[in-house]
C-alpha cells in the first residue's frame, strides 16, 4: 500500500469550527439546558460575527453529535439525552425510546392478529398455521410523530408469559417493554431508506422522506426467534450510538 503525505492547504481552521466549539461548550457546561431552544440563526450569526452559512455548518455538526435536534418550523433544541450517549445501541431495548434525542411523550398503538406472511415465517421459523400479533406503533413528541415501528410476534410466545391479549394496555406494555426484557439477543440491520406511502402516513411526512431503518429479529435465551421488529426513525430526532470494544 502506498502512503501519500497530505499537506493542509488551510493555515487556519474554517470559521464554523470556532462557532461549533463555542456552542458545544455552552451545551455541555449547562449554559443551554436540555430541551432549551437555541437562538435563531440570525441571532447566532450576529453574536459570533459570521455568516449564516457558517452557523448552519456548526449546527449541522452539533446535530450529528446528537447534542441538538431541529424541530421543523420552530428551530434547534438541546437534546434531552445527550448525557446518556455513552450507552450505545448494543444495549438491547426499544430504540424508538433509547435512541431518541428527546423523550417520546406519546405512543399510539394499532394491532391485530393474523397468520404470518411467508417472509415472516422464514425469519421467525414458524409455520403458516401459527397466529401472530401485528403491531404498528407511532412514537410522538409534542404531538409530532418522530418514529414508527412495526412488530410481529408469535401469539404462542406471548401466551406462554401470561400476557392478557384482550387488554390494550397490556399489549402496549408488552410490545414496548416486556418483549425486549424477555429477549436475550438480537440480529440487527441498520440502513437509510425513504418512507413509502404507508410509513409516510404514520409519520405524517411526504412520501420519499429519508428515514433511518432498523430491522431486528429478537431471540430468547435458548435461541428461539420471538419477534420481528422494523423501525422507521426520522433522523433529526434520533442518534444511533454504538460502543465498540475489543
Amino acid at each position: 500500500m502506498t502512503i501519500q503525505k497530505i499537506r493542509s492547504m488551510q493555515a487556519n481552521p474554517p470559521v464554523f469550527v470556532g462557532v461549533y466549539e463555542a456552542l458545544y461548550d455552552e451545551i455541555t457546561n449547562g449554559t443551554y439546558k436540555p430541551g432549551e431552544q437555541l437562538p435563531p440563526e440570525t441571532a447566532l450569526a450576529e453574536r459570533y460575527g459570521v455568516s449564516r452559512g457558517s452557523i448552519r455548518q456548526a449546527l449541522a455538526i452539533l446535530r450529528e453529535d446528537g447534542l441538538i435536534y431541529n424541530h421543523q418550523g420552530k428551530g434547534n433544541f438541546v437534546s434531552q439525552s445527550y448525557e446518556q450517549l455513552p450507552q450505545g445501541f448494543e444495549h438491547l431495548d426499544n430504540p424508538a425510546f433509547s435512541a431518541a434525542l428527546s423523550e417520546c411523550d406519546e405512543v399510539t398503538v394499532y394491532y391485530n392478529y393474523s397468520p404470518p406472511a411467508a417472509v415472516v415465517q422464514e425469519k421467525l421459523k414458524i409455520s403458516a398455521s401459527e397466529l401472530t400479533i401485528n403491531g404498528n406503533l407511532v412514537y410522538s413528541r409534542c404531538g409530532k410523530p418522530i418514529s414508527h415501528a412495526f412488530m410481529e410476534v408469535p401469539v404462542k410466545f406471548i401466551s406462554a408469559h401470561d400476557i392478557n391479549l384482550s387488554d390494550d394496555d397490556s399489549v402496549e406494555q408488552f410490545l414496548n417493554y416486556t418483549l425486549f426484557q424477555l429477549a436475550a439477543t438480537a440480529a440487527s440491520r441498520i440502513t437509510f431508506t425513504v418512507a413509502e406511502e404507508t410509513i409516510s402516513q404514520f409519520l405524517q411526512v411526504p412520501p420519499g422522506t429519508q428515514v433511518i431503518f432498523i430491522e431486528e429479529i429478537l431471540y430468547s435465551n435458548i435461541g428461539e426467534a420471538i419477534g420481528l421488529c422494523k423501525y422507521y426513525l426520522l433522523p433529526e430526532y434520533y442518534h444511533i450510538h454504538i460502543v465498540r470494544k475489543r
